[in-house]
């Protein structure tokens, strides 16, 4: 069955998890070269560590990240929506302070990084991520918002191939990987081309946009949003349209829908209840506009991309004890 997590809960209240995770605990399909989970987190996470690497995408919410490596050397660091960062075979970690957190949870192998990836491990945002020393914490990239939305279509995706299996689904799945590492180790480098104006255009549209992703489900008004990139109305929404491609609604619309899409494949929450998690004004408005963007029923799309073993880890045995502390 589908995991419900209750939103009563309140965050001291740790989300039980065992102390170590093995690479067999994750999936009964122990073949696959990579493992993609998505999970909702409206509560804190218990401390416990893994023997792979885990790459954290967020792409809802935020929260206070907490690190232990194995000489007892401790960190905390603030992520939020955009944010990405890798935890190491062995480093405990835990998480407080969370507030509709959700996120995309990469899961890799030491054999695949040294092998699969090998041809773009030298890019310098990967190397940050996975071969910083032992004692250095984990530091963060963020994805910005002009790319944010591909990104997270481009993991629920491999998500899904992960679900239904169907023929060639582990060749799309590495494929994805090295793509999303590609876009991960290509941050920060903006075209030589772009000049200042423009620049500026861009970096205030994204504040907004920015502005926008924390605030999915409010009553948001274009006068608001003008006011985050310092424009009038009418010029926000023509440098909106410029920067995204879509208005500011239909952007909106689509996102709320990327939301949705995840809630109906990793939850058993109603119709009801996710349409006003999204920001829908009712179930029948909700319904739609999925119709309309995705051309198909909420209920048809969830019986398709439903994730049967993917919602959270499951466990062929007993986990074993680290003997960590």
């Amino acid at each position: 069955m589908p995991f419900k997590f209750s939103e009563i809960q309140t965050e001291q209240e740790f989300r039980a998890l065992p102390e170590h995770y093995q690479w067999n605990h994750c999936s009964s399909a122990n073949n696959l070269k990579f493992i993609i989970l998505s999970t909702y987190h409206p509560q804190a996470v218990s401390p416990h560590d893994h023997d792979f690497y885990e790459l954290v995408f967020v792409i809802r919410g935020h929260g206070t990240h907490h690190w232990r490596n194995r000489c007892g050397d401790e960190s905390t660091m603030e992520f939020g929506l955009g944010d990405c960062f890798a935890v190491h075979p062995g480093e405990i970690h835990w998480y407080t302070g969370c507030h509709r957190l959700w996120l995309f949870n990469i899961l890799l192998q030491k054999t695949q990084l040294e092998e699969e990836l090998a041809p773009i491990r030298d890019m310098a945002n990967l190397k940050q991520l996975f071969d910083r020393p032992e004692k250095e914490p984990p530091s963060k990239l963020h994805i910005p918002p002009e790319y944010f939305p591909a990104a997270v279509e481009k993991i629920n995706h491999l998500v899904g191939e992960l679900s239904l299996r169907a023929q060639g689904y582990q060749t799309v799945v590495c494929n994805g990987v090295i793509d999303f590492l590609i876009l991960l180790g290509r941050l920060h480098s903006r075209p030589a081309a772009r000049n200042s104006v423009r620049t500026e255009i861009h970096d205030a549209v994204n504040a907004a946009s920015l502005y926008l992703e924390q605030h999915l489900t409010d009553n948001l008004t274009l006068e608001e949003l003008a006011g985050h990139a310092n424009m009038s109305r009418a010029h926000f929404c023509r440098c909106f349209k410029l920067v995204f491609g879509s208005s500011v609604w239909t952007w909106l619309t689509q996102r709320r829908l990327e939301l949705a899409k995840q809630m109906l494949a990793t939850t058993d929450l109603s119709l009801k209840e996710i349409a006003a998690e999204c920001g829908f004004c009712s179930s029948s408005y909700f319904s739609r506009q999925f119709k309309r963007y995705l051309k198909t029923t909420p209920q048809n799309y969830r019986m398709e991309h439903s994730l049967q073993y993917i919602r959270a880890f499951r466990f062929s045995g007993a986990p074993r004890k680290s003997g960590r502390s």
